[in-house]
């Protein structure tokens, strides 16, 4: 009884336990089904002894251990294990002449292999008749055939073949008869199976589909039918289309091959072709049944080419455009060849706003495209000044939301777009306010494009709260480094209304705060601008890269002296500057909207640049050529550590001419090239792979000293990791 005592252990484990884990269940089930095989080992080799007695007893109890079991729930191998006991000991009881009893097991066996065949030379034909005897009683004969044959048949949900079928062995019975054959309507009948007898069924099947066969020109168009596409006519026709084609003006080489399309349902349908740059054709068709195979052969299909144009207008002019995400030029601009229904068309303005719309195309005509630039809002919630108790955030978001809720009903100048996730710029710029205090917080450039590109947002509003009341609205925008502040008291529809009215001004959209972001470098050749900021009309502010000489016509040649000039100066002053720009002399203006804010640069970037100034002074003038190559990879390692890889590699180690040899040499620029192109992403990690190649083969070469470390097994390492 040990695999009895088995199964009941798992299943009392179940209920006692509440389940078992499938690792479990599969080692306790695993464990009793090698138990029983070992139990009908052990009874055939008892069998083979001639011990037929002592073979019933342990298959006695190896099946009494099945038989507590519900029906249809063993497992395969158990069931196999039961069928080949019931056989055993079936044998085991005609040698000991207990016919009634092996007849019992004989039919359970043959109920469920009608089939099964006994080895004639190893038993004596008197138990051979007795099995057949038995299989008489409980089995019969099937035989099926169907018009057209080739029909699949199965029966109390066992398939049995295809027709026609030969005569069929099955268990005696009640069952079901399904014979069903793609094309033509399912049949289904219920039949008895008499013991020892031939059951014969013959079935004309009716045809209930057929095939459809579908040409076009060009190749590779899309087929529909009924809405549910059926294929993509590909290849070219056969031999014997030829001709037909000819016939109609089709050149053959601009034909597919036949697409055919199985078993449509007889009666209605609607065809819909479709290819880019062609127009799409619908067309609707009936399918008639006729006693052959023959598909239906449809017209060929002969698609028109389509492309439409668009001429492209902003207003204001000159905004980039791009055409479902392919960039173009700037507006006003002509797009021809444009294929499909519809395209995304987006024109963008720095500074002055995006419009953005799909628009359906008309090959008949070129089409007028204007698209009135509008800047884009959105709300970046309440960020909790220090110091100030429960100024309930929460209510004062909920403001912001009703803001850019009634913004986007009003047919305005600005767009409102929801900003729901905090991005980590998001983050960074409540740190900048929350360190600010009650002055004026100053969002950098770069943090700008950031919230721009995670919130798609020109500008951005942020309440700070000093009460349950009171708040500053602060109106930050991506290309303007400080914000526009806007008192509130109160949170009522009104004050909805008040700053929804105030965000349409045109000073609060255009004017922007206005200075010059300014550093000190190792050159007396006056301060380097940096990075200006928005201001002055366009031709009329200062560049990237200009050297301020004076400021009101009085000369500066530090940055104290610079922001001296600007300190104190009135919201709309004009400020006349020279700037050296090239080898030029300009003079421009810079107009402030408010008093100026210069932020200083960290540490970091006082050093880089200080040390870039040096180094492109040292080789402009020096004239050992080694040195004047170690001078250009110290600009790259430079702009590299600023995280800049571009300049890194134009400005740098593509002017660096170092020979190969140990230390310091070709291989250590081959390995800077290498991680500089590596920064750079996508695009460039073939090249990045070639110039670690290039550097692992410089054996001697060193990086940061003569001495060491070796570059190779760097190189070595950082082409793994690229290839991986």
């Amino acid at each position: 009884m040990m695999r009895h005592l088995t199964w009941m252990g798992v299943l009392m484990a179940v209920l006692w336990l509440g389940g078992i884990t499938p690792a479990q269940e599969e080692v306790d089930l695993g464990a009793a089904a090698l138990q029983s095989r070992r139990s009908l080992e052990g009874a055939k080799a008892l069998y083979d002894e001639v011990e037929f007695a002592r073979a019933i007893q342990i298959l006695d109890n190896l099946l009494a251990d099945f038989d507590t079991l519900p029906q249809g729930t063993l497992p395969e191998e158990d069931a196999e294990i039961r069928l080949e006991g019931l056989k055993l000991r079936g044998l085991a009881y005609s040698n000991l002449g207990q016919t009634d009893a092996a007849r019992v097991d004989f039919a359970a066996v043959l109920r469920q292999q009608p089939g099964l065949k006994l080895d004639e030379d190893l038993l004596s034909p008197k138990i051979i008749d007795a099995f057949e005897k038995v299989r008489k009683e409980v089995t019969g004969l099937l035989v099926v055939a169907s018009d057209p044959p080739g029909a699949e048949v199965r029966m109390g949900g066992r398939t049995l073949g295809v027709t026609p079928l030969e005569p069929l062995r099955v268990a005696a019975g009640r069952y079901l008869l399904d014979v069903e054959k793609r094309g033509f309507a399912a049949l289904r009948e219920g039949i008895q199976i008499e013991p020892g007898r031939t059951t014969e069924r013959e079935y004309a099947l009716e045809r209930n589909a057929r095939s459809v066969v579908v040409i076009t020109s060009p190749s590779g168009a899309r087929v529909l039918v009924d809405d549910l596409e059926v294929g993509v006519t590909g290849g070219t026709p056969p031999p014997g289309y030829e001709i037909a084609l000819l016939e109609k003006g089709l050149e053959p080489a601009a034909v597919s091959a036949p697409l055919v399309i199985p078993f449509l349902s007889a009666g209605h349908h609607v065809m819909r072709i479709e290819k880019p740059c062609y127009a799409s054709l619908e067309a609707d068709f009936e399918v008639t049944l006729e006693d052959s195979d023959l598909p239906l052969e449809l017209e060929t299909v002969v698609l028109a080419e389509s492309r439409s144009s668009l001429s492209l207008v902003s207003v204001p002019p000159g905004a980039e455009v791009s055409v479902d995400d392919r960039p173009l030029g700037r507006a006003p601009l002509e797009v021809r060849d444009l294929c499909g229904e519809d395209v995304r068309v987006r024109m963008s303005l720095d500074h002055v706003g995006t419009w953005e719309d799909r628009v359906a195309l008309d090959p008949t005509r070129t089409q007028t495209v204007r698209g009135d630039l509008k800047l884009t809002l959105a709300s970046l919630g309440a960020v909790r000044e220090v110091g100030v108790e429960d100024p309930q955030a929460e209510a004062w978001d909920s403001f912001l939301t009703d803001v850019l809720q009634e913004q986007q009903s009003y047919a305005g100048r600005i767009l409102a777009v929801t900003a729901d996730a905090i991005s980590p710029a998001h983050l960074e710029l409540f740190r900048i306010i929350q360190a600010a205090g009650s002055r004026l917080p100053v969002l950098g450039a770069e943090l700008g494009r950031r919230l721009a590109r995670e919130t798609g947002a020109d500008l951005f509003l942020v309440a700070v709260p000093a009460s349950t009341r009171q708040a500053r609205i602060l109106l930050f925008g991506a290309y303007r480094e400080a914000p526009d502040v806007i008192p509130v008291d109160g949170r009522s529809p009104a004050q909805v209304q008040e700053l929804r009215s105030l965000l349409e001004r045109e000073s609060l959209r255009s004017e922007a705060w206005s200075g010059l972001l300014t550093i000190e470098t190792a050159e007396s050749d006056f301060p380097y601008v940096l990075r200006p900021w928005a201001g002055a009309p366009e031709g009329t502010s200062v560049l990237h890269g200009d050297r301020v000489r004076s400021v009101g016509g009085r000369p500066v040649v530090s940055r104290l002296e610079l922001e001296a000039e600007f300190a104190g100066r009135e919201p709309g002053s004009k400020v006349e500057v020279s700037v050296k720009r090239g080898g030029a002399l300009v003079e421009t203006v810079v107009v402030t909207a408010e008093t100026p804010v210069f932020e200083r640069p960290g540490g970091k970037d006082v050093l880089i640049n200080k040390m870039l100034a040096d180094l492109e002074r040292l080789r402009r003038m020096e004239t050992d050529q080694r040195r004047q190559n170690l001078a250009a990879m110290g600009v790259g390692l430079a702009y590299l550590t600023s995280g800049d890889p571009l300049n890194a590699l134009s400005r740098g180690f593509e002017n660096c001419m170092l020979a190969p040899g140990p230390g310091i040499s070709r291989g250590s620029v081959d390995y800077l090239q290498g991680v500089s192109l590596e920064a750079l992403g996508s695009g460039r990690q073939d090249e990045a792979a070639a110039a670690f190649s290039r550097a692992a083969g410089q054996r001697e070469a060193t990086l940061w000293r003569d001495d060491g470390p070796l570059v190779a097994p760097l190189a070595e390492a950082r082409g793994r990791a690229g290839r991986r």
